[in-house]
């Protein structure tokens, strides 16, 4: 038996084996080599290439390859342009290798060169990497993702993409050619402070699959993204988060944390259950979230759920003005609202029909708001005849501006669950006192006064959307919605918090 001492100076003398051998390579006019192929053909695993300012028309293939660090100027300025005569499919290819580091990089797909799908970066057969401050546009896609690849995008800028029928992809989660055996490859996304701007899908989960076919052949893991910004003008097919189903890996989820969301059109996240309808993530949440979007009036819903899992809304600020905020599909299997603030210049917030079974709409410590009451529906409705969906609403209030005894139309299965804290009110539109319930400026912070304010119980929230302290002041009793309050109610306090 070894002694343990002796592992750990074999273990050290591994290690500065390593790191002896690794190199920094320079790419660029009075580099090591002109060219980044060349470049990454001399190479050993564990070698950082340093590349100098300079446009470089290289379509680049990292093959077979371990701890390879691609590295731009940090200044900025070191552009990978894939130009009209190179035919390539990738400015970027990352192919069965690990723990690749793209750097300080801009990679240009603009020009067409006839491939319409082109990728800035394509990744495959159980790749691994890391983009740091990367800027991808044009194309067909920006990240193209394959066969149990696994990405993490830091600091990165997705852009400009555009393809036939508007089926562009800022993130593309793409097919699995082994998808019948047992041998699950699933892909994997980790973005982190990332700006997805006109990319029509922003993030794309394509089942490759076609009407007829009863089997995703895109297996999927768990997708989290966090302080991300989406500003997308949306695909033709007026869907702009396009999450069709795949193979999901048991255990998975879907998160968006820290997210701002705007200028989509129609549907801003369309989960659809196609082709599998069982197959779905462990659920999806929306984490200090903000969607709004109150420039003119669009169809279809914010969030379409038709994911066969929970949706969890949390701490997050919605404010559209288009069919419904939230839209539960037949598959749903059940939404919880936290701490949200829900508006609609539409009369529905909340609305279901035709589901497979009876599921809770759970709301708490949450606002409901519209603005009008055309067509006649209130906030929180089934649209047909037994549809069978359970509101369980308490430290909530809502303005159906209708006539009805709760704001919710009885075309549900189960009669709603009205909590000693539910309050209605059927005449104001700005019955929660926004400090701006108006379009394009829209600010749903609370004024004073506000029955929202300190009107929440504790279920032991400390932050609310904007990351501010939760409650405020210390020790008092939370406000309603996804923003906490500054203010104070003038009843308690002559004074404001700062």
């Amino acid at each position: 038996m070894c002694h343990p001492s002796r592992l750990f100076a074999l273990a050290l003398f591994g290690l500065a084996g390593l790191l002896a051998h690794a190199a920094v390579i320079t790419v660029g006019p009075t580099g090591d080599y002109a060219t980044i192929g060349e470049a990454i053909t001399n190479a050993a695993d564990g070698d950082e290439i340093q590349i100098a300012a300079g446009s470089y028309d290289e379509a680049l293939e990292i093959s077979g390859r371990q701890d390879l660090t691609l590295k731009g100027d940090p200044g900025g300025g070191t552009i990978i342009a894939i130009g009209a005569g190179t035919a390539a499919n990738q400015g970027v290819l990352i192919n069965g290798s690990t723990g690749i580091v793209l750097q300080d990089l801009t990679i240009d797909m603009t020009a067409d060169n006839g491939v319409e799908y082109r990728a800035a970066i394509q990744a495959m057969e159980k790749s691994t990497f890391t983009a740091n401050n990367v800027s991808m546009t044009g194309g067909g896609r920006n990240v193209s993702l394959w066969r149990g690849a696994e990405a993490e995008l830091i600091d990165c800028e997705l852009t400009n993409v555009s393809r036939s029928g508007g089926n562009g992809g800022g993130i593309e989660i793409g097919s699995d050619e082994d998808y019948t055996t047992n041998t699950a490859m699933y892909t994997t996304v980790e973005a982190t402070g990332c700006l997805f701007q006109h990319t029509e899908y922003p993030v794309y989960i394509n089942p490759f699959a076609t009407l007829g076919n009863t089997v995703a052949r895109t297996r999927v893991g768990s997708l989290t993204f966090r302080d991300c910004e989406f500003d997308s003008n949306g695909g033709a097919s007026n869907i702009t988060m396009r999450f069709m189903t795949g193979q999901w890996e048991p255990g998975s989820e879907v998160l968006f944390e820290d997210c701002k969301f705007s200028n989509w059109a129609g549907y801003n996240f369309h989960m659809d259950g196609f082709p599998m309808p069982t197959q779905a993530p462990e659920h999806v949440t929306f984490r200090r979230c903000e969607m709004i979007k109150l420039d003119a009036s669009t169809s279809n819903a914010a969030l379409y759920c038709n994911y066969a899992c929970p949706i969890i809304l949390e701490n997050t600020a919605i404010a559209t003005w288009q069919s419904e905020v939230i839209y539960l599909g037949a598959r749903n299997e059940g939404l919880t609202v936290t701490h949200c603030t829900l508006a609609n210049v539409n009369p529905v917030v909340i609305a279901a029909r035709a589901m497979n079974a009876t599921v809770d709409a759970v709301v708490r410590n949450s606002i409901i708001a519209v603005r009008t009451t055309t067509p006649n529906r209130p906030p929180l409705t089934g649209y047909n005849e037994g549809t069978p969906l359970h509101f369980d609403l308490d430290y909530t209030i809502s303005n159906s501006l209708r006539d009805d005894d709760d704001g919710i139309q009885e075309t549900v299965t189960t009669p709603p669950t009205l909590g000693a804290n539910y309050v209605w009110n059927n005449t104001d539109e700005n019955y929660a006192n926004f400090i701006n319930w108006a379009h394009p400026a829209t600010d749903m912070q609370l004024g004073d006064p506000s029955p929202a304010l300190g009107a929440g119980a504790d279920l032991g929230y400390t932050d609310d959307v904007l990351g501010k302290s939760r409650p405020n002041p210390a020790a008092t009793n939370p406000d309603l919605g996804a923003y906490e309050s500054y203010l104070v109610p003038a009843e308690l306090s002559e004074f404001q918090f700062d």
